[in-house]
């Protein structure tokens, strides 16, 4: 599943803060695969399985993540971040499982966090977007 359209907005362009560079100007943050290989003990095919399903399910994951946020559901989005974080640790991804951990741990109950973590979903779409190629390339190369 190609992310080509992760940038574009799934509703409302004026509701998530813009992010002041482009994605392709944040640093990239390489997967860290220690842990899955460690997970793994090492199998190509176990490695390539996870990282295909976190490429295939994580577009889904987000699109979900940005429409709960877009209807108010706090608990959705504390939901959906809590599984973002489980698979971005997986795959190594620290910076993205830090950012849905913030999102996580800020809403309560229903309510949506403070406007200043808003922020964290289009870093989170930018990371996403810059890694998938990177996992894709690993996964090939198993």
């Amino acid at each position: 599943m190609q992310l080509n359209n992760i940038n574009q907005p799934t509703a409302s362009a004026n509701y998530f803060p813009v992010i002041t560079m482009h994605p392709s100007d944040l640093k990239l943050e390489k997967p860290d695969l220690t842990y899955l290989r460690d997970l793994a003990d090492n199998d190509p095919e176990f490695i390539r399985e996870m990282i295909d399903a976190f490429v295939s399910d994580m577009p889904l994951m987000m699109a979900s993540l940005e429409s709960a946020w877009l209807s108010g559901n706090g608990k959705s989005v504390r939901m959906m971040a809590h599984k973002m974080k489980s698979s971005a640790q997986i795959v190594g991804l620290n910076r993205f499982a830090l950012l849905a951990r913030t999102l996580e741990e800020n809403c309560i109950g229903e309510s949506l966090p403070a406007k200043e973590v808003q922020v964290s979903i289009p870093e989170m779409r930018a990371i996403l977007e810059q890694a998938y190629s990177e996992l894709e390339r690993v996964s090939d190369t198993l």
